[in-house]
């Protein structure tokens, strides 16, 4: 039997309505594991684990066997 998986893509590309690729955002695993790509890498994750994406990248998450529970922080990118 396959295991259950679910995957989520984050992604920082907005409609241009709301300012396309001018968030950062912050990604905190609260409950289950998973993979994690970043970049082109895998990363296995846990409760507890977080990334940072800044206004250019994409990650993707991929629950292993159950649910994810993410809490994710979106601010707007700071002026210069």
């Amino acid at each position: 039997m396959r295991p259950n998986r679910s995957r989520v893509c984050i992604t920082n590309t907005l409609p241009q309505s709301a300012n396309a690729g001018n968030k950062h955002q912050l990604v905190y695993l609260m409950d289950g594991k998973g993979r994690i790509k970043l970049n082109n890498k895998d990363y296995d994750v846990n409760t507890g684990a977080g990334i940072y994406l800044d206004p250019s990248e994409i990650a993707s998450i991929e629950a292993s066997g159950g649910a994810l529970k993410l809490f994710v922080l979106v601010v707007p990118k700071i002026p210069k």
